[in-house]
């Protein structure tokens, strides 16, 4: 029970991200795509990009989290947290990916009415995701139902695009939802072990959390603007 609390405040640590992204997309882009769905090739192609640029912000934010997990647990919930910093690391994966599901989920059933996949998909969701979380409990405690949640939530993405995305947008592929996601994740997997190094390092000269949290934080964009930005910023003016 008491693992299972520690678990329940970490993940809605996790939660408080997720929720305050999804708010801010949903409220654009559904009033965006509500007018486009007559249009199926305009609809797929709009769509993909929002994919992509929701993949860069969750990804970059996480990516944040997992590298200074220890660092937030402490600013949050005080040093007794700080050995639960690989919990957060893995949650925050889970994050990543169910933000992005919940996002062109919403998007996606809201704009084109189509309600009942969404109810469909909650089905599935009811009947699959309780059977992770049994195995994670099995094989590695709270742990384990840390890794099974994060795994839960990468298969769901592909298995979401066979129940609800292709009954709206006919001829997307499976392909096609991988390429608009894939190159924020490769960075963060490329650049998590130098920033992660890093921030070891940098525990040794300070032990200001914050201090931790906003060079990591400075360092990430610089990389990720780097890396993305061109192409972000012209996914973000091909939706206007």
């Amino acid at each position: 029970m008491s693992d299972m609390g520690v678990y329940s405040v970490i993940k809605n640590l996790v939660l408080r991200v997720y929720v305050s992204i999804n708010q801010i997309v949903t409220k654009v882009a559904v009033p965006l795509f509500s007018k486009l769905y007559n249009d199926q090739e305009l609809f797929k192609s709009k769509y993909l990009n929002v994919v992509s640029v929701l993949t860069a912000i969750n990804c970059f934010i996480y990516f944040v989290m997992i590298i200074t997990a220890e660092e937030i647990l402490e600013v949050f919930y005080g040093k007794s947290y700080l050995q639960y910093g690989s919990i957060l690391a893995i949650l925050c994966i889970w994050g990543v990916f169910s933000s992005i599901l919940n996002c062109i989920s919403v998007i996606i059933v809201l704009s084109t009415g189509r309600t009942d996949l969404g109810f469909k998909w909650t089905q599935y969701r009811l009947i699959l995701n309780p059977v992770f979380i049994v195995i994670g409990a099995f094989m590695g405690g709270i742990i384990g139902v840390a890794i099974s949640q994060a795994v839960y939530s990468i298969l769901t993405i592909f298995f979401y695009r066979e129940v609800v995305i292709k009954k709206i947008i006919h001829d997307i592929t499976s392909a096609e939802l991988f390429k608009s996601i894939y190159k924020p994740l490769v960075i963060c997997i490329l650049c998590f072990p130098l920033l992660l190094v890093f921030n070891s390092w940098l525990k040794g000269f300070s032990v200001n959390p914050y201090i931790n949290i906003s060079i990591n934080m400075f360092l990430s964009l610089i990389v990720f603007t780097f890396l993305l930005g061109k192409q972000m910023k012209m996914k973000i003016k091909a939706l206007k």
